[in-house]
């Protein structure tokens, strides 16, 4: 079962290689190698989320706007 910590993580995570993915780097976490073992939908979705944000949106900024839009979307579809 996963708890709130992996499931913000993992949340953070797809909008930090969304954010690698617009800048250019591709489906990288670290933008050095690539990364694998995520859910690619999820990225898919947030790409046009991150192009809305500024370009030079720190790391750390990019996992507290990941969690949060995770948050929101969980309690959208509680509410559905």
């Amino acid at each position: 079962m996963w708890s709130i910590t992996r499931w913000a993580q993992a949340r953070a995570a797809s909008l930090a290689l969304s954010r690698n993915a617009v800048l250019g780097y591709g489906y990288s976490f670290d933008r050095l190698h690539p990364t694998n073992g995520f859910n690619p939908l999820t990225t898919w979705i947030l790409i046009p989320a991150y192009q809305l944000l500024p370009r030079t949106l720190p790391l750390l900024a990019c996992y507290r706007i990941g969690v949060l839009v995770g948050f929101m979307a969980e309690i959208g579809r509680a509410h559905v």
